[in-house]
């Protein structure tokens, strides 16, 4: 029998979801590991995609095969209090967590005002936007854009580079605090990241508009050498095909994301 567990994480100390080499601590290995304590049995599970180190994830699906379904408490009393197993759901066996999700979408929250409670849920950068208005245009530019070769850290690793980005906006709050929303079909390896610095680029005026768009058209000058602190950043909702769970799965709001206002 396959499931789906659907759970989330904060990913400060993880080295993101994918499990790694032996001593680097994986979310999947932290899991898998749980899995086998409760069951007693070694079972693989496959993520619905991947996260950088430090990446949190306030929803992520992964699906899994055994006999019977796993004991949700249990397996929480067994987990770290950085993951947390909402639900076990029963699917089909075709059912599958990466590929059969038609998007996902991040929240990447900043703060410009040095705050210690934010320190592992939240970005900091140094001095507020300048110009706000350029972020908030160049979003229509993103969306209009299908080639993201130029905002991957890895693009040799991809079958392609095109996406379709859905949805893609900043919002401003008046504490000292933003957040950057992008929803796609996929999303290529540090992707997010690299928009989001190069949009505050944009609105500090380290870059011009031109340069952007010429980043967006394929054209970057040298090796990506800047991004975006990983910290403040959620992989926030995935959406699945209506035949995988036959109803719409509600995400889990971080204390994060649920203190910043309109999100």
């Amino acid at each position: 029998m396959r499931y789906f567990f659907h759970i989330s994480f904060k990913g400060t100390h993880f080295s993101g979801w994918q499990r790694q080499r032996m001593g680097v601590v994986s979310v999947q290995e932290v899991l898998e590991n749980a899995l086998q304590k409760v069951t007693g049995l070694q079972i693989s599970v496959m993520g619905c995609g991947r996260t950088d180190s430090g990446v949190h994830a306030s929803q992520f699906f992964a699906h899994f095969d055994a006999e019977t379904m796993p004991d949700v408490n249990k397996l929480n009393f067994t987990l770290p209090d950085s993951i947390v197993v909402h639900e076990v759901i029963p699917v089909s066996n075709e059912a599958h967590a990466r590929y059969d999700a038609i998007s996902r979408t991040y929240n990447f929250l900043f703060h410009t005002l040095k705050n210690p409670y934010n320190s592992e849920l939240s970005t900091y950068l140094n001095s507020p936007i300048l110009y706000p208005d350029r972020m908030t245009e160049a979003c229509q530019w993103i969306k209009d854009t299908q080639d993201f070769r130029g905002f991957c850290k890895t693009p040799e690793r991809h079958n392609t580079t095109l996406c379709e980005i859905t949805e893609c906006h900043w919002h401003f709050s008046p504490e000292n605090s933003m957040v950057f929303t992008i929803t796609a079909n996929r999303f290529l390896k540090s992707m997010v990241r690299i928009l989001a610095q190069d949009l505050i680029d944009l609105g500090n005026g380290v870059i011009t508009a031109t340069e952007f768009k010429s980043r967006l058209a394929g054209n970057r000058v040298g090796q990506i050498n800047k991004i975006a602190y990983p910290q403040g950043l959620y992989l926030s909702k995935v959406v699945y095909k209506s035949n995988v769970f036959g109803r719409q799965m509600e995400a889990v709001v971080s204390p994060g994301l649920s203190s910043f206002h309109n999100i």
